[in-house]
């Protein structure tokens, strides 16, 4: 395989994080994160969201975080961007949890990520 043809596969497999309605290869992977995807919006709206009245939480990070599932919803229904997808979770909801639900990233000591749990 040439270097052009490496090249050519890497600007295909980047664009399609960039490109609307790219066809779906594994539909079990699909269904599940449409179903994680229920499950996180009705723990949401069951217990994170009463909670944050009650612990005096900021209500416009609350609003923000319910909008933000409101708009993965829509993006995973209607096959929308990967980039995006990515943007939105790491970039907007991540953060919104953990500001207003003082979540925070377990770090080792060497400053990398713990990623075992301990």
């Amino acid at each position: 395989m040439s270097s052009d043809d490496d090249d050519d596969e890497s600007e295909s497999e980047s664009s399609k994080l960039f490109s609307k309605n790219n066809p779906i290869f594994n539909y079990a992977d699909y269904e599940t994160a449409k179903a994680l995807l229920v499950e996180i919006k009705d723990i949401f709206q069951k217990h994170l969201k009463p909670s944050s009245n009650v612990i005096n939480q900021s209500v416009d990070v609350t609003l923000k975080l319910e909008k933000d599932l409101e708009k993965l919803a829509d993006m995973i229904n209607n096959n929308g961007m990967p980039a995006e997808v990515m943007e939105l979770v790491h970039l907007q909801i991540h953060p919104s949890l953990q500001t207003g639900f003082g979540l925070q990233t377990k770090m080792a000591m060497d400053g990398q990520m713990n990623m075992d749990g301990q």
